[in-house]
């Protein structure tokens, strides 16, 4: 039952952090489309 509670914490925090990388990729992505704009 713990080990149960423990495995699902687990992948809510794996899910987080792949979220979190992803919008990271996002952000640099639109950052570098921006900086594009500025430069032309």
């Amino acid at each position: 039952r713990l080990e149960d509670a423990e495995e699902k914490l687990h992948q809510e925090r794996e899910r987080k952090v792949y979220i979190k990388c992803r919008g990271r990729e996002e952000l640099k992505e639109v950052a570098e489309d921006m900086f594009v704009d500025v430069k032309e």
